[in-house]
């Protein structure tokens, strides 16, 4: 639970440390074992390691982090992964998802610091990924777990439930939502 309450998005990394590969490999397995919706494993993983393409992505919004970070995992879905559920086949964004938010824990276990740089919500950055990468159509950009040694100390008290929002079912055909209760 401690790796959960106490995750926080890093943006600033010690540039040129490198990570062990066998924590690289722990951060991929972490997603790997991720659930995936009618057990369909859509979800790809691609290592952005060429210094070009990364200063490249790290110019679009919300990548700059990539400037200084030392792992850069591009998880992407693979549309063309057979379902027997094909009524159930956009549930990609919710297996992405659930992998790279296993990333992020793993990678914050490990002593790292790590954030999620979207891509899907943003359609001119799956583009110039797109672009950058010459993807087929059928693997789809979803985000870059970018992580590092973090060059910030970042902490948080932990949540509770004082402090989140909370839904309130009512005896009404309706939820009604509390703030701060």
């Amino acid at each position: 639970m401690t790796s959960i309450t106490t995750r926080r998005s890093v943006r600033s990394f010690i540039k040129d440390k490198e990570v062990p590969a066998d924590i690289i490999e722990s951060i991929l397995v972490a997603g790997m074992s991720a659930p995936s919706g009618t057990g369909r494993h859509p979800v790809r993983y691609m290592m952005l390691e060429d210094k070009a393409l990364i200063e490249k992505i790290a110019k679009l919004p919300g990548k700059a982090p990539m400037e200084t970070s030392s792992v850069n995992i591009l998880i992407l879905a693979d549309t063309d992964t057979p379902t027997n559920y094909p009524e159930w086949s956009g549930l990609w964004v919710q297996d992405c998802s659930a992998s790279m938010e296993n990333m992020l824990l793993e990678a914050h276990f490990q002593g790292l610091g790590a954030v999620w740089g979207g891509i899907e919500s943003n359609k001119g950055v799956e583009a110039s990924i797109n672009e950058y990468l010459d993807l087929p159509a059928n693997l789809v950009p979803f985000g870059i777990a970018i992580m590092g040694y973090s060059a910030e100390e970042k902490t948080r008290a932990p949540m509770t439930l004082k402090q989140s929002w909370m839904i309130k079912q009512t005896k009404l055909p309706c939820f009604f939502i509390i703030k701060n209760i």
